[in-house]
């Protein structure tokens, strides 16, 4: 990595023209929705009278889809947007514990990059630039991958018959289809949705389907042979079977905002304030149920946080209803006060989870670095943990946002129960990886879109009984069931994403998870049917 700073970031863009894959225009976090709007389009048009850089693709963040469309429509550049959702990362993350380091090991590589800070127009501008090299993901990651032995056969047969990788959908015309009917027949145009490693520019050959003939049999025939076991591992267990060792859910697609999929009501205390809250607001408005309640404690008078949670957005809102109050963060006593009213609100039912999130307060940043807000972030939550302990408080979650997440790591290690969240550095990562593959772009915005399919941490209870000793292969079909795809599991607190021994039996306790993707977060304890395609 070369960092350059200086105003001869031009001439130096030039010089290595021919090396470069892509330009990548960075985005600040401190910066408010419109900022980071006008700031890329400020940056675009520094870089357009570089005519050599045309054919190179420029990708640079907005902060919504409108945005996206009018930052392609400049001419004589190659702009691929790509939308921010750091804040719809953080809500997600915020409420599994171990999401963070799914993403993370999702997103890991290796690249040569060269950064260039240009002062242009009064506003230093950072450009990462990554030049052609080889890329190098050696976790497990999402990639799409394409033969045209393919064409013609069931999603099934090839799922099944891919041993090295997990087969996660199909992608089909610019859209990815996570639960394909399981005789859906494979096109020629078609790309499988894996997650496996790729080291280096050269694509993995995964070992698969070597004949269609002999495929197509053994769909059919569930007989063991030599060679196969790890394909018959996975049919040799009939269905009726399987349906009885599961929690079994709805067959077809329900929307999230219906009454039978309304989320869990739940208590959150979010310690901070800058405009970007509103979009956590609708983030958790996507995810709660009814009855549910996000307070908002910070310095900043109400009367300026009304002026952007206005009765617009609170008429808009479903599941939740916001409060203010205003105080220090920092104070211990008005944490305390805070935290003891949120909860003593809630006395009615017990049951009703609280979580306290904070965030980077607005006044934080002024005349400080990311690294002092850091430190009060920090010293927030290590002050709202002793006010929980002293109190006799039940908390769910207590989370922070940081940027420095080696100072995250550090103080979890002595506090387990605190939780840091990088949303910015896993939505930069998510960034890199779409510029190296567009394509992802549609993947990930359907992941992490509260309206589509997400990564979930389930119980293992929900895949099978107490006491079965059963492979990954299995808890794969059975999760096909329940119109689920597992990617992974955690045991003893440690993760497996793309089992290498994906047939070998796993002795699993019911303390233990798997990872999946999934459209619901819950249970969904009702089977419509017996067919598993939707």
């Amino acid at each position: 990595m070369f960092i350059c700073i200086g105003c001869s970031f031009t001439n130096l863009l030039l010089l290595i023209v021919d090396c470069l894959i892509f330009i990548f225009l960075y985005t600040p976090m401190n910066l408010i929705r419109y900022e980071v709007d006008t700031d890329a389009f400020v940056s675009l048009l520094a870089l357009q009278p570089c005519k050599q850089i045309a054919p190179v693709p420029i990708i640079v963040e907005a902060s919504n889809a409108t945005t996206c469309e009018l930052l392609k429509s400049i001419t004589g550049l190659n702009v691929q947007p790509v939308e921010m959702v750091a804040s719809k990362l953080f809500v997600q993350c915020s409420r599994q514990k171990d999401l963070l380091k799914i993403y993370k090991h999702l997103l890991n590589q290796h690249s040569n990059v060269l950064i260039f800070c240009h002062d242009i127009y009064e506003k230093t501008i950072s450009i990462l630039v990554h030049f052609r090299a080889k890329l190098c993901y050696p976790e497990n990651v999402f990639n799409l991958f394409r033969r045209p032995e393919l064409e013609g056969m069931k999603y099934m047969d090839v799922r099944r018959k891919i041993h090295d990788a997990v087969v996660c959908g199909i992608f089909r015309s610019g859209k990815i289809h996570f639960h394909p009917s399981e005789e859906e027949l494979l096109k020629e145009t078609d790309k499988l949705l894996l997650i496996a490693p790729v080291r280096g520019m050269k694509r993995p050959q995964y070992r698969a389907l070597s004949v269609r003939k002999e495929t197509q049999t053994l769909s059919r025939n569930s007989e063991p042979r030599e060679g196969q076991g790890s394909f018959n591992m996975a049919t040799t267990m009939d269905n009726e079977t399987r349906l009885n060792n599961i929690v079994k859910r709805p067959l077809k697609s329900l929307s999230k905002s219906s009454d039978y999929m309304l989320g869990p009501k739940e208590c959150v205390l979010i310690v901070g304030w800058r405009p970007k809250v509103t979009e956590m607001i609708r983030e958790y408005d996507n995810y709660l149920g009814p009855g549910s309640t996000v307070e908002i404690l910070s310095e900043t008078p109400i009367k300026e946080r009304s002026s952007i949670i206005n009765p617009l957005l609170q008429s808009q809102l479903k599941n939740v209803k916001v409060t203010h109050r205003v105080g220090c963060p920092l104070n211990y006593d008005t944490l305390k006060e805070t935290i003891i009213n949120v909860r003593e609100s809630a006395k009615s039912d017990k049951e009703v989870p609280l979580s306290i999130v904070v965030i980077s307060d607005r006044d934080w940043f002024v005349g400080a670095d990311a690294a002092q807000a850091d430190k009060q972030l920090a010293y927030t939550l290590l002050l709202a943990e002793n006010i929980c302990q002293k109190h006799g408080v039940m908390v769910e979650n207590l989370v922070s946002e940081i940027v420095d997440m080696g100072l995250g790591k550090q103080i979890s290690k002595i506090r387990p129960s605190l939780s840091f969240i990088g949303a910015e550095e896993i939505m930069s990562r998510v960034t890199a990886q779409v510029a190296e593959s567009s394509e992802l772009n549609e993947v990930w915005k359907d992941i992490l879109n509260a309206e589509g399919d997400e990564i979930y941490i389930k119980e293992i209870g929900l895949y099978m009984k107490e006491g079965e000793k059963i492979s990954f292969l299995e808890l794969s079909e059975r999760a096909v069931l329940r119109r689920e795809v597992a990617i992974g599991y955690i045991k003893d607190g440690k993760q497996h994403i793309n089992p290498i021994n994906k047939s070998e039996p796993l002795s699993l306790e019911m303390n233990d998870s798997l990872i999946v993707i999934s459209e619901f977060e819950g249970e969904q304890p009702i089977m419509m049917g017996g067919e598993t395609s939707g």
